[in-house]
C-alpha cells in the first residue's frame, strides 16, 4: 500500500487480499491481490497476480483475468504483478499491455 501511494496516490479503502470474483452465474475467478482504492478523487481497484518467475504466459492468462472482473467493477481498474523474477522482455511485454511490475524486494516485511 504505501508504494502504491508513494508512487501512484492511491490510497486504500480496503485490505489488499486474495479471493475470487463472481463474473456471472457459477463464474467465480481466483484473484491474487483485490482491493479498493482512491486515487484524486477516484475509485480505483487494484487487481493483481503473485509469481515467482514471470513468463509471456503469464501475463496473458492475467490479461484474461482482469478482463473478465474488469467488468463487474464500477471505477478504473490497475492491474499489477508482484514477482520476484522476470526476464527485461517479459517485463516489457507486461508494461506494454498496461500491466505494472513489482518486484517482491520492494515491499517492506
Amino acid at each position: 500500500p504505501s508504494l502504491l501511494e508513494r508512487e501512484l496516490n492511491i490510497k486504500l479503502v480496503s485490505v489488499l487480499k486474495r479471493d475470487f470474483v463472481e463474473v456471472g452465474p457459477g463464474r467465480y475467478p481466483e484473484v491474487n491481490i483485490i482491493g479498493k482504492a482512491c486515487q484524486d478523487g477516484k475509485e480505483v481497484w487494484i487487481i493483481g497476480e503473485g509469481k515467482t518467475q514471470l513468463k509471456k504466459r503469464d501475463v496473458d492468462k492475467f490479461i484474461k483475468t482482469v478482463n473478465r472482473v474488469r467488468e463487474v467493477f464500477s471505477g478504473e481498474v490497475l492491474p499489477l504483478m508482484v514477482v520476484y523474477q522476470v526476464s527485461p522482455q517479459v517485463r516489457r511485454y507486461a508494461e506494454q499491455r498496461g500491466i505494472r511490475i513489482y518486484f517482491s524486494y520492494q515491499f517492506p516485511l
